[in-house]
């Protein structure tokens, strides 16, 4: 008997005496066996940032690089995770859809209550009939067309010359543009917004012979700035202004259309 206790005896303390392996030692191993398991891949883009997918692609829980000159996204993950990254930059990786221009016609009109000499095109017939009614100004004359075309969500301007008082020697500077347009759509309804909009006409004073050019009369000039949303195809009075007489105004009006 006293033999057979001391062979258990001495069975337990070898067993005890054999490393048994630590957390750490099977979370490295676990470690060790995922890194063995991951692929890496590089993947060529087309059309998308690859520094701006990153943010979209963090959700599959692989690891991500991007290298902007290159156009590449480097991906390091498991088969799963890598697969996911790939099939969700299919639907990433697109062209964008086709930018649109804009064509912006700009009529500027002078009011008075005398007759002018100028004719009006046939298409403003109506909204002159409008500004009749409105402003009750009975004479309307067109002292400038001017079109202007511009991408979407780009900013254009454009100047030229007029003549305010229908005049030689009364010719006025003008100035015509906006920093932005973006063209919305609303059902079938499409209209081309125009953010900082700007009209500026200008005519220096003019010395008389002999005048001191301290004494020059001021410029005079009339302004218009207004953010605005034009249907296309219609007619919108972006507003009026004075100019040289107060019994005058000049009203600018607009007509917009989408270029497909």
């Amino acid at each position: 008997m006293r033999r057979v206790e001391a062979f258990s005896v001495a069975v337990i303390v070898v067993f005890l005496a054999l490393p048994v392996p630590g957390r750490g030692q099977e979370k490295e191993a676990s470690e060790k066996t995922a890194t063995a398991q991951n692929v890496r891949k590089v993947i060529q883009l087309k059309y998308a940032d690859p520094e701006n997918t990153i943010s979209l692609l963090l959700y599959f829980g692989a690891q991500l690089r991007a290298d902007r000159r290159l156009k590449i996204l480097t991906v390091v993950g498991t088969p799963s995770q890598v697969e996911a990254v790939e099939e969700a930059l299919t639907k990433l990786d697109v062209p964008p859809p086709p930018t649109k221009d804009s064509e912006i016609t700009a009529y500027l009109l002078l009011a008075t209550r005398q007759a002018v000499q100028t004719t009006l095109p046939g298409e403003l017939d109506e909204v002159v009939e409008q500004l009749r009614r409105v402003l009750k100004y009975q004479h309307f004359g067109l002292l400038s067309t001017t079109l202007v075309r511009a991408r979407d969500g780009d900013g254009a301007s454009v100047s030229g010359v007029a003549s305010p008082s229908g005049g030689e020697g009364q010719k006025a500077d003008f100035r015509f543009g906006f920093s932005r347009a973006e063209i919305t759509v609303d059902g079938k309804l499409r209209s081309i917004r125009l953010n900082g909009l700007d009209f500026v006409m200008e005519r220096p004073g003019e010395a008389k012979e002999g005048q001191a050019s301290s004494l020059l009369p001021r410029t005079t000039s009339a302004k218009i700035h207004t953010d605005i949303d034009v249907p296309e195809g219609q007619k919108v009075v972006v507003g009026k202004t004075s100019f040289e007489s107060p019994d005058d105004a000049l009203v600018l009006v607009l007509t917009a259309k989408v270029l497909d």
